[in-house]
């Protein structure tokens, strides 16, 4: 590797980095990573067959191991990815730095996840039921992609018919997954 070269790599995946994050009350959002982890766990919520009863504390960690389970099995790959992609790229043994940044951004998964136990907790308090519970999460996990893909078309500067369609785009991504837990439990 040539000298000088290092130092380049290191800056064109800060300046990625820059690119492609921004903060909401402080913490680094990577939009990339909210979309992944928002599919991720509508495709663990959709894989869910409650009866409709009300949500019960043992419903309630089936929803949490499947909102957190695949999340943190991809963070944890995602991280493994980003090291070796490091020690690839610039040559050079991981450093504590390196690691911590790795670890730190890969946190970024679990937003989604947290979110979402936020969310389930007033639904447990007011009884309702386990299968209505998830079907409220997945429509709001299609909202979210709505609200990802509004982003993305405002942010490239799009008008609004260009925005309506990344966000019908988006959307669709979740419809899917809606329409694949009926067709899997129904």
């Amino acid at each position: 590797m040539e000298p000088g070269t290092e130092q380049h790599s290191d800056d064109l995946a800060k300046r990625e980095e820059e690119l492609l994050s921004f903060h909401i009350a402080g913490l680094p959002i990577d939009p990339r990573i909210a979309v992944y982890s928002t599919i991720i766990l509508m495709s663990g919520l959709a894989l869910l067959d409650f009866q409709d009863t009300e949500l019960s504390w043992s419903q309630w960690g089936k929803v949490f191991g499947a909102a957190f389970a695949p999340v943190a099995a991809v963070a944890v790959a995602h991280a493994f990815a980003d090291a070796l992609g490091y020690e690839v790229r610039t040559k050079r043994q991981l450093n504590a730095k390196a690691m911590t940044h790795i670890v730190l951004h890969n946190l970024q998964f679990f937003y989604v996840a947290v979110i979402t136990l936020v969310l389930l907790a007033p639904l447990l308090l007011l009884n309702v039921a386990a299968s209505s519970a998830a079907n409220i999460l997945l429509i709001l996990g299609t909202a979210n992609l709505v609200g990802w893909g509004t982003f993305a078309g405002r942010r490239v500067g799009l008008g609004w018919r260009g925005v309506l369609i990344y966000a019908i785009a988006y959307g669709f991504v979740g419809v899917v997954v809606v329409w694949l837990k009926y067709w899997l439990t129904h």
